[in-house]
């Protein structure tokens, strides 16, 4: 069973800034997205990047330190592009879910139609990511993280032969399409070291 958002986001949005800046990307990725902005050149998209940067000072001194931004700086940002860009009146709030309901949460979100930015962070594990490999039909190793943001923008679930279901959660990381194993991200929330800091987290949006 696939579940898609209606206006992927996938690879429109390429990199422009460092690795550090994933969480300004996801949140300009997740603006464009809740505005129906399907183009953009490459001048504006830096140019929105780079205000983030501009407007929020200690962020950028965490993202120079390879920390990366804070979500609730994010989540104004977001609300401040939002109305001043399209009049469009937005809360985002950063909520951290429990194992039991995490999942779930981001198949309603993505039902909704509402952009999911997923927080991955761990202390003393990597998470692999994956890319769709057409010769082989099969999902292939790209890269692992341990401290990324990104945006979700599909979730599939794959029926296997013993009938289990594999989760592979579709995301948009610096903007390259790539894919998470679901149970090995369980593995790898598992492995934080403080569970009180775990940030595997979401951002939760709703229109005023």
């Amino acid at each position: 069973r696939d579940l898609r958002m209606s206006r992927g986001l996938g690879d429109v949005y390429k990199r422009q800034v460092s690795d550090s800046s994933c969480g300004v990307i996801a949140i300009v990725n997740t603006y464009l997205y809740m505005t129906g902005q399907t183009t953009i050149t490459k001048k504006d998209y830096i140019e929105l990047c780079k205000r983030f940067l501009n407007e929020n000072k200690f962020d950028n001194i965490l993202i120079e330190k390879n920390f990366g931004a804070l979500p609730t700086t994010m989540c104004r940002y977001l609300e401040r592009l939002c109305i001043e860009q399209e009049n469009l009146k937005i809360h985002a709030k950063w909520n951290c879910f429990s194992n039991d309901n995490e999942y779930q949460t981001m198949k309603d979100m993505l039902k909704n139609n509402i952009p999911v930015v997923w927080g991955l962070y761990s202390m003393n594990s990597c998470l692999k990511l994956y890319q769709w490999d057409k010769t082989t039909e099969s999902y292939i190793e790209f890269t692992t993280v341990s401290s990324h943001y990104v945006v979700v923008t599909g979730i599939y679930e794959i029926k296997r032969e013993d009938g289990s279901i594999k989760k592979m959660v579709e995301i948009s990381s610096l903007g390259k399409k790539c894919y998470v194993d679901y149970d090995e991200y369980e593995v790898f929330k598992r492995s934080v070291l403080s569970q009180t800091y775990e940030q595997n987290c979401n951002l939760n949006i709703s229109k005023l």
